[in-house]
């Protein structure tokens, strides 16, 4: 599921990101709900430190990674348990903004508090 590759990157002050293919047949201003856990993403990527979830992202790309909307609204509820260290988990939501029948793209785009370029 997470590709990490740099290929079509939106945002270089960004490190880290995972793709999400969703694919709903008729589908308007329906909610994609995710449940996630950044401290996973962020070890298969090789990353040291806490999650920051202030620096999540939300960006709709078209199949060949091209920035479709780069500010897609988007709510990240932590679980009880959340810990930024070692239990950054929790649902994040977003919206299917227009009718579909086709499947759409998004990447999901994160970094870590140590980086200084998380807050962007």
């Amino acid at each position: 599921m997470p590709a990490f590759a740099q290929v079509n990157w939106w945002n270089a002050a960004y490190s880290f990101r995972f793709s999400v293919k969703v694919e709903f047949t008729e589908a308007v201003n329906k909610p994609v709900e995710l449940p996630l856990n950044f401290t996973s993403l962020m070890k298969d990527a090789g990353a040291v430190g806490a999650f920051n979830s202030s620096s999540i992202r939300v960006v709709e790309v078209d199949k060949t990674g091209r920035v479709i909307d780069p500010k897609l609204p988007f709510q990240f509820d932590r679980d009880e348990a959340y810990d930024s260290v070692n239990n950054a988990a929790g649902n994040l939501t977003f919206l299917l903004k227009e009718k579909t029948t086709a499947a759409r793209f998004y990447q999901v785009y994160f970094d870590t508090s140590n980086s200084i370029r998380a807050a962007i």
